[in-house]
Parts: structure tokens; C-alpha cells; sequence
């Protein structure tokens, strides 16, 4: 028996018992239509009823609260019951998961999520129906990395003022209508109107130019990426948003030029900073989208789009997207471009960075990477129905998981190029400083420890001779692993080092 099927068979029988998700001593009429949903034949399989979970953990809990002697503990039962409901949790009705090995190295996983009813939380993720997203159009044909989720986002406030209401009462429904008020009075942002104006769908596109590098780091140290480029859109119903975003920017004393000459929009260049991914950032306006981009040719390639070909008519996408249902409520892609350059970052920036934390922590990301990758892409889809939500993903099969019904490569791929790409160096700057702050530390240490045994004054200048001898109170010199020089000075002041000078990372904090 393998592994996985182990745990699939431990998991089970934690569920098991758990009071409430116990065989059921009369037939489940949800269990045929929670399992019609799922792969049968696979590498794991689950459905459980859920229905009263929540309430029935809160039940059995509430007598031991009730009796602590921490009177504040009580307390805790009424809020857990109300924001159970406010979440819309209570709805939870059964749960079914399955993972079927595929061809060429693929794995479906798929999930379904079955409410009675459908609240809360959950009345946010979209119709109860599947459509044809709208806002595909935008992407274009070459994308490593697409989103589009269909979502009510003019339903949020009232999400938040109700679940509000329901957890805290009246004072929590008024401590929202004050904090929205405030934002009103200081920034001038009427967040009522804006979400009001937004449509029902939302998503994101990255893309590398591979005839363009941009270099980071500095000196000997650097490293040459394809240049990334992203967009963010929503759907929205007039132009409050835009209109909103640009006078808060005009308040705010930033620089903005505006964009001539796009097609069917209108939009404004933000001024910034020369900065290593090039990135100009620009927003845009059409009658249904609002387009945020790194910058205005982001913005023309969305706009353009729609008559050049959108990511669907890409072969790659295509050939990733198999049968999967052509009408959906979500949907994520990654390219196995994106895989590829991601763990080639990965490999390059590993061995330069000094803390071993970090350097786990970036050998998982490109280990998961990896594992995920499945060899046309991966992609996820969420299709709604009036009972519920379906998760069906391709991914790697190294990496499936039914656990997992929206694509982690797809997160992760996310961060990488809208965020990631600069911030890879950045951590590896502050991982760096974090070192020297430690040697710094240890080299401050190590002077009062021989300025004490030796009974020497605060303006007493030990050399490194004297530290280093015998090993007593350092058994090694320290470097800065960003290559600056360590300077000892007196026992009365703190050691430094020279690139302390411009960057305040590589000080000993006052």
C-alpha cells in the first residue's frame, strides 16, 4: 500500500471519528450527486457529510468554556455561532474529492463543495450557473500566466456590514459604517459608490519577453530574467472606479501623464522611479474594464487583444486545457514557461543567499515547482452550480492533490511575476543584512567580553588579533556576505560595517 493511500485511509478513519460524520444509518440522498461529480478508479477518493459539523464542534465545546473558570472563554460560543452563520459555514452540506492519473504525466484533481443553503461568504464566488468568461479577452495569446474568477464584487460591503451585524450586533455594523465614513472624510474615497460600480468579474495576465533581460543585483553578483509584464482588470459597470483611482492619485502629489492615442480608452501614465523591471505603471478605462499594468504597452496589448487573439486561441493553452468545460466561473493557467524560468531563478539565487531559512524556504518554492508542473501547463477551473461549487485542476501528477482544487502553481506563479521577480533580489538583500546585523552582534559582543577581561576602559581599541586568539571570543572573522568591510572601533562604540554608510540594514540598531 502506498503512502498516499495510507493517509487517505488514516484520514478517513479521523473522520470517522469525528461525531456527526459517522456512516449515516439511512441512505444520503446528496451522496449520488456529490459523487456523480468525481473521478471513480483513481489514487484517492473522499465524500463526507458535513452538514451541522460546525454547529454540532461549537455544541460540544460550549459546556467546557462554559464551565473555565476564565469567564471571558464564554464568551467566545455566541461570536464562533454567529460568525459560523455570517460566513455563510453553516451552509456547509458535503464534501467529495478525487484524484485520477491521466496520460503524459497529468493528474486530475477535482472538488465539490455542496451548500444548503447557499450564504455568506460563499454568495460572493459568482452566479450559480456557468458562463463564458468575458474578461479571456484581454489576455493575450502568449501569457505564462492567466486568472479570471467570476465574482459579485458590488456584494462585498454588504457582505462585511452584514456579517458585522451578526457577529458584533448593531456596534459592529455601525463600526463598519464609521470606518467607511472616515475613509470617506480623510481620502475622499466614497468605497459605497466604487463598489457599487464593479462588475462580476476580475483577472490577472503575466507575461516574459524573452527578447528583453533585465538585469538584478549589483556588481559581480547579478543575474539576467526575460523581462515580466502584468495586468490586473475588472469588470465594472460606469467609470466611479477609475475616475475615484485618478483623483486619489492627483491628491496624493503623484506624477501622472495622460495616455493618448489608445483604442476605446482613456488613461493616465504614473511617473516612478528607474527601477530594474522597467515598470512604468499606467491605468485604463473602457466602457466595461478597468486595466491596471506595469505599463502602457501592457495596456495596449490588452486592448489589442480581442482582434490580435486572446490566450484561447493559443495552442499551448489549448493543448492544457484538454475537455475541460468550455463555460466555467473561474479559471487559472499556468505556462510550463513560466515553471521553467521560475525554477531557473530559483537554482541562481539558492547558493548566493546566506540564511539558512531563506535558503530552505526558496529550495521548497522550486522543489513544489517542480513537482507541479504538468507537461502542457497547468490549469484549474471552478464551475458553479445551484448546490454548489466544482474545483476540476491539471496539474503534475507528482503534485496531485485533491486538497488543492485552485492551482498553487498559479499563486505562486502570480507573486513570481507581478511581485516575486524584484522581490527575489530584495529578500536576497535582506538576508544578507539580516547576517550582518548577526555579525555585527557578535562582533559587539566579543569587545565587551575582552574589554571585561581585560579590564579595559569604553575608549580601549581591541584588533581582530585580540578576538580571534585562542579562538576565546571569536573562532572566525566574520565577512559580510554583501562584501562590505567590518571596522572594530572602541569598546564604547559599536562596530560597524562600510556599507552601513548608505544603507542603514548593515548597522547595529541604535
Amino acid at each position: 500500500m502506498t503512502i498516499r493511500r495510507l493517509a487517505a485511509a488514516w484520514c478517513g478513519a479521523l473522520l470517522l471519528a469525528i461525531p456527526g460524520l459517522a456512516p449515516a444509518q439511512v441512505p444520503n440522498p446528496e451522496f449520488a450527486e456529490v459523487t456523480a461529480k468525481l473521478d471513480s478508479g483513481g489514487t484517492f477518493y473522499l465524500y463526507t457529510d458535513l452538514e451541522g459539523f460546525l454547529t454540532q464542534i461549537i455544541d460540544e465545546m460550549s459546556p467546557i468554556f462554559e464551565a473555565s473558570d476564565q469567564k471571558e472563554l464564554a464568551l467566545v460560543i455566541p461570536i464562533a455561532r454567529s460568525a459560523v452563520q455570517a460566513l455563510g459555514l453553516d451552509g456547509l452540506d458535503d464534501l467529495g474529492m478525487s484524484t485520477l492519473p491521466l496520460d503524459a504525466g497529468t493528474a486530475r484533481n477535482k472538488t465539490y463543495l455542496r451548500l444548503d443553503p447557499r450564504s455568506g461568504l460563499f454568495n460572493l464566488l459568482g452566479a450559480t450557473e456557468p458562463r463564458d468568461l468575458e474578461g479571456l479577452a484581454l489576455i493575450p495569446q502568449d501569457a505564462v500566466l492567466a486568472a479570471v474568477e467570476n465574482l459579485n464584487l458590488d456584494a462585498i460591503l454588504t457582505f462585511l456590514e452584514k456579517g458585522a451585524r451578526e457577529v458584533a450586533g448593531g456596534a459592529g455594523e455601525g463600526a463598519v459604517r464609521q470606518a467607511l465614513k472616515t475613509i470617506e472624510e480623510t481620502h475622499g474615497l466614497n468605497l459605497k459608490d466604487v463598489f457599487a460600480s464593479l462588475g462580476d468579474e476580475v483577472g490577472l495576465y503575466a507575461r516574459l519577453d524573452a527578447q528583453t533581460s533585465v538585469t538584478l543585483g549589483e556588481d559581480e553578483k547579478t543575474m539576467s530574467i526575460p523581462r515580466p509584464s502584468a495586468a490586473l482588470f475588472v469588470r465594472v459597470k460606469n467609470a466611479t472606479l477609475f475616475e475615484t483611482v485618478i483623483e486619489w492619485l492627483k491628491k496624493s502629489g503623484a506624477e501622472i501623464e495622460k495616455l493618448d492615442g489608445l483604442t476605446n480608452a482613456k488613461g493616465y501614465e504614473l511617473s516612478v522611479p528607474e527601477n530594474p523591471m522597467k515598470f512604468a505603471p499606467a491605468i485604463a478605462a473602457t466602457d466595461k474594464w478597468l486595466i491596471i499594468a506595469t505599463d502602457r504597452a501592457e495596456i495596449e496589448a490588452a486592448l489589442a487583444a480581442v482582434a490580435k487573439g486572446d490566450l484561447r486561441s493559443s495552442a499551448e493553452f489549448k493543448a492544457a486545457r484538454r475537455d475541460l468545460p468550455a463555460k466555467v466561473n473561474g479559471i487559472g493557467y499556468q505556462s510550463p514557461r513560466l515553471t521553467e524560468e521560475l525554477v531557473k531563478l530559483l537554482d541562481a539565487v539558492i547558493p548566493e543567499v546566506p540564511d539558512a531559512a531563506a535558503r530552505r524556504m526558496f529550495s521548497q518554492v522550486r522543489d513544489k515547482a517542480r513537482a507541479s508542473a504538468a507537461p502542457a501547463g497547468t490549469i484549474s477551473v471552478r464551475v458553479n452550480d445551484p448546490n454548489g461549487f466544482l474545483w476540476i485542476t491539471l496539474t503534475g501528477r507528482e503534485a496531485a492533490s485533491p486538497t488543492k482544487p485552485v492551482v498553487a502553481g498559479v499563486a505562486a506563479g502570480g507573486v513570481l511575476v507581478a511581485v516575486a521577480l524584484p522581490a527575489f533580489q530584495k529578500a536576497l538583500e535582506e538576508s544578507k543584512a539580516r547576517v550582518c546585523q548577526e555579525n555585527l552582534s557578535k562582533i559587539d559582543g566579543a569587545k565587551q567580553q575582552w574589554a571585561l577581561d581585560h579590564k579595559m576602559g569604553k575608549s580601549a581599541e581591541p584588533d581582530w588579533d585580540d578576538l580571534l586568539e585562542d579562538g576565546k571570543y571569536l573562532k572566525e572573522k566574520p565577512e559580510c556576505p554583501a562584501g562590505g568591510e567590518y571596522e572594530l572601533n572602541a569598546v564604547g562604540e559599536s562596530p560597524t560595517c562600510s556599507l552601513g554608510e548608505e544603507n542603514e540594514a548593515h548597522r547595529l540598531p541604535e
